[in-house]
């Protein structure tokens, strides 16, 4: 089954979701690693450290239209964000970002 790299709040966590990436304390400690099922117990305490967020694997059954579809609201996101007069440095961030987000829901 094909799956995807999702970031998500403590408050969406669920048991049986597997860490895409290592979870780090504030002050850099690694509180779980990649590849990790959490259960109850651990999401209870990444929610106690005030962890922001957690990259989790989930399934992904997105056919290509409905990729296309994000990518394509993304796009237009960037293209408000980016608005009005820009400079060089300012289209290359711009670039940045739309590649990173592409790649965020691809």
């Amino acid at each position: 089954m094909k799956t995807r790299s999702v970031c998500l709040p403590p408050g969406r966590l669920l048991p049986g979701m597997t860490t895409a990436a290592a979870i780090l304390t504030r002050q850099g400690e690694e509180l779980l690693p990649a590849n990790r099922a959490l259960d109850e117990a651990m999401i209870e305490s990444i929610r106690r450290r005030l962890i922001k967020s957690v990259i989790v694997m989930l399934p992904d059954d997105r056919d290509m239209a409905s990729i296309d579809r994000e990518i394509a609201t993304e796009e237009k996101r960037l293209a408000y964000i980016f608005r009005g007069d820009s400079n060089e440095a300012r289209a290359d961030l711009h670039r940045l970002v739309a590649a990173y987000r592409r790649n965020q829901v691809a």
